[in-house]
């Protein structure tokens, strides 16, 4: 039996001209999907670092990290993939452009069109979910 994936990412907000904006990134290995910045666990490496890590990496960004946001459990294949997100806040950007191996592009959109662009119910769902504990 196939082992399952760890993975990890993150919620990043950032404000845009007095306005709160969520990060998102455009994938050029899985066919343009907008999806959080989000990434697998490395031997060794723990969630949290994980997440940290691939938010750096996709966003281009330094973030502080929050609370734990969420977790997502989907099939890939005949494999179960288990990622954990925590919110996460900017601090800096790295000026580093995508990589063009993986991220196509890096979007800064706002909570409703965040929801409206993210490609899967998933990310979406979990976004939704924290919006929602937000308000209350």
């Amino acid at each position: 039996m196939p082992s399952d994936i760890l993975a990890a990412g993150g919620i990043v907000w950032r404000t845009v001209d007095g306005e709160r904006r969520l990060g998102v990134v455009r994938r050029l290995r899985y066919g343009g999907d907008i999806s959080l910045p989000k990434g697998k666990v490395e031997p060794g490496e723990g969630f949290r670092a994980c997440a940290v890590r691939e938010v750096a990496e996709e966003l281009g960004v330094d973030v502080e990290l929050g609370g734990f946001a969420g977790l997502l459990i989907y099939h890939v294949g005949d494999r179960d993939k288990f990622v954990l997100f925590w919110e996460m806040e900017f601090v800096a950007e790295r000026n580093e452009e995508p990589d063009g191996k993986e991220v196509a592009e890096r979007l800064w959109l706002s909570p409703g069109a965040a929801l409206e662009t993210l490609t899967f119910r998933t990310d979406r769902t979990l976004l939704t979910d924290l919006l929602a504990r937000r308000v209350r």
